[in-house]
């Protein structure tokens, strides 16, 4: 009984981090580039 409760505990945090760091990884990848001055 312990481990599945376990189990979906530890996949119910890890789940939304990695929508998170997708999420961080995309909008890095979208970002307007900045333009160097010479």
């Amino acid at each position: 009984m312990h481990e599945p409760f376990a189990t979906a505990m530890a996949q119910s945090i890890w789940l939304p981090a990695a929508v998170l760091v997708v999420g961080v990884v995309a909008s890095i990848a979208f970002a307007r580039p900045v333009r160097r001055r010479r």
